[in-house]
């Protein structure tokens, strides 16, 4: 089978991706670009780089957030931390697509890198990934576009069904996930 990008209008009209309430009609024609859509960066979270994580077949124990708070408008990425960020952007995705988030060239450009696991065939929640600057301290502005979401045609072995489907979308993941998951 061959992997085709959907179209940002035939993602929006199926409703595999919902604008966020406070978007302007304007602000969401700026959002949508040749082969995908772009997400902001609503909630940011520093992940505590001295906790150690653990992840194996049977747990998960998360490391700890903070939620960072704007001032005057914008957020501030310090070298040498990761950042969980999230958007306010939901996403619905159908049995046959998956979707993957992309950084924009924007932030590539100041030293930033932004990535995101898969959204699996019948995943619904918020869009998310995490972040860092590699070149130093950066500012971004809350709601401010920092990634892309693109939808993909595939053949999905099942449905996700993970700890992170259909959590509450004015909630971070870690505010609904237990910090330790047992399996």
């Amino acid at each position: 089978i061959i992997c085709m990008i959907i179209s940002p209008h035939v993602a929006i009209q199926e409703g595999m991706i919902t604008f966020p309430e406070w978007m302007t009609e304007e602000q969401q024609k700026k959002c949508i670009q040749q082969n995908g859509i772009d997400v902001t960066m609503d909630r940011l979270f520093a992940i505590a780089p001295d906790v150690t994580a653990v992840l194996t077949e049977d747990e998960r124990i998360y490391k700890p957030l903070q939620e960072q708070t704007p001032q005057d408008g914008l957020f501030l990425l310090r070298t040498g931390l990761v950042y969980d960020w999230s958007s306010d952007f939901k996403v619905n995705v159908p049995l046959d697509h998956c979707a993957m988030i992309i950084i924009r060239s924007s932030l590539n450009r100041v030293g930033c890198l932004s990535n995101s696991g898969n959204f699996d065939s019948g995943f619904s929640g918020n869009c998310a990934g995490v972040m860092s600057s590699r070149a130093g301290n950066v500012k971004i502005g809350l709601h401010s576009r920092v990634a892309q979401i693109m939808f993909y045609k595939c053949e999905s072995a099942s449905e996700y069904n993970g700890v992170y489907q259909n959590l509450d979308p004015t909630k971070n993941w870690s505010e609904q996930v237990p910090m330790v998951v047992m399996q």
